[in-house]
């Protein structure tokens, strides 16, 4: 019965969300823990809504707290890695990208969101890694090249690449 009603916060903390109630969010994830505080879907639920409100750290707290419950769970490391980057600790926002890609080898996205904060970290070489990655994953997506030209014009001496990249997005459009 305890399951039961938990899972039913989960998924009404799920609806609030959605509905960008995070306050409604917080306090129905909060109800979940209190019925099950082995839950990383719980912790992981209100961590994004604590992000949303711009309560960083508890925002942390909540996906490590899930991390630590479900070690295998990119999405909260993955969650705690963009709330990483928005308060710019890029490195530790790498080290949970990074992460997330030894369980998700495979997941383009994630080499993108790497790659931005590379950026953001000025470490423009390692972005321009990452979205080759990307692109070699999601050949015909448009937007990683548009992403790898701005990078590579951020460089300075890359025009070439740069211009390669931009007609490539624009032949895919």
């Amino acid at each position: 019965l305890k399951s039961d009603a938990a899972g039913a916060y989960i998924a009404r903390g799920l609806t609030y969300e959605m509905m960008q109630k995070y306050e409604e969010a917080v306090t129905d994830y909060t109800q979940a823990i209190s019925l099950n505080d082995k839950s990383a879907e719980s912790y992981n639920g209100r961590g994004v809504a604590y992000d949303k409100l711009q309560r960083y750290d508890e925002a942390i707290a909540d996906f490590s707290r899930a991390v630590e419950l479900q070690p295998e769970a990119s999405l909260a490391f993955a969650n705690r890695a963009g709330t990483y980057r928005t308060m710019k600790k890029y490195d530790e926002a790498i080290a949970d990208f990074s992460q997330v890609l030894k369980l998700e080898p495979e997941a383009a996205d994630i080499y993108v969101e790497r790659a931005r904060t590379y950026g953001a970290a000025g470490k423009t070489d390692e972005a321009i890694a990452d979205l080759s990655k990307a692109i070699e994953l999601q050949g015909n997506n448009p937007e990683r090249y548009n992403e790898r030209g701005i990078a590579y014009s951020v460089l300075g001496n890359k025009d070439k690449e740069s211009l390669d990249d931009f007609s490539k997005a624009i032949s895919l459009n």
